[in-house]
């Protein structure tokens, strides 16, 4: 009777320690995606577009002040670059990033316009690293919204 005690206390011990201890775990970076067009849904980040407001654009992140910039290669880091100005499929968008994929974020991210106006986007990542789970949540001005962020001027 003893030895099945043991036997069942060990398996219980076994069990309860295997539970992500000593995993290692590879968390994908996040990056906010931030298209911005009018209401007639023409792409306000293009460059040949006569409304284009990537020019002068800033965002806040982090009580740090970023300005766009524009990628020099095709050839894919993963490092920190801050904001900048992309395209896919011919359509172009502010992107920040990257962000650690296992950090928690409670944070606003504050878009500053040319015209004196800003958007901000508030991110939220909670992370539980026992199950390899992370939540991520995103607001626009208050505003439940996904990722990526269309914001209508």
């Amino acid at each position: 009777m003893k030895n099945i005690i043991k036997t069942l206390l060990l398996a219980t011990t076994l069990m309860m320690c295997g539970c992500g201890v000593g995993r290692i775990v590879d968390w994908y970076p996040v990056n906010i995606r931030i298209y911005v067009q009018d209401a007639e849904g023409n792409d306000l980040l293009n460059p040949n577009n006569e409304n284009f407001l990537g020019s002068q654009v800033e965002a806040e992140w982090l009580d740090k002040l970023y300005t766009y910039t524009h990628p020099q290669t095709r050839e894919y880091l993963p490092r920190w670059s801050g904001l900048t100005l992309q395209t896919h499929n011919g359509t172009y968008y502010l992107e920040l990033g990257e962000l650690a994929g296992d950090v928690e974020y409670d944070d606003d991210l504050t878009i500053r316009w040319p015209d004196g106006s800003q958007d901000v986007i508030h991110y939220k990542s909670r992370v539980n690293h026992i199950t390899v789970d992370a939540h991520r949540t995103f607001k626009l001005n208050g505003e439940k919204c996904d990722n990526p962020v269309v914001i209508v001027k």
